[in-house]
């Protein structure tokens, strides 16, 4: 079985929005290359990459939301963790 890749915004390697790092791991690049390409135009003035930022922004979904989507056509429900109260913290602390 294939898996399908899909452009999504990384949750995890994201400086602002997390396009930079759902390009990169979409074409399997270092985000960080593709930061200083973006860098590099704005201060060049090549169009405007900045507006393009921005739409992409709105364009791709979050990473997150794809894999809850992709959960529930499954059958599967995200699985979620409930916060660590304060007393928790400080019993395992002690």
């Amino acid at each position: 079985m294939t898996v399908k890749k899909r452009l999504t915004r990384s949750r995890t390697n994201r400086m602002i929005g997390g396009v930079c790092g759902g390009l990169g791991e979409y074409f399997d690049l270092d985000p960080t290359l593709i930061r200083i390409a973006f860098v590099a135009l704005i201060f060049l003035g090549m169009g405007s990459p900045l507006l393009g930022y921005i739409l992409l922004w709105i364009i791709i979904p979050r990473g997150d939301k794809v894999a809850a989507q992709d959960d529930s056509v499954k059958g599967e429900l995200p699985v979620t963790l409930p916060e660590t109260t304060t007393e928790q913290k400080e019993e395992v602390a002690v």
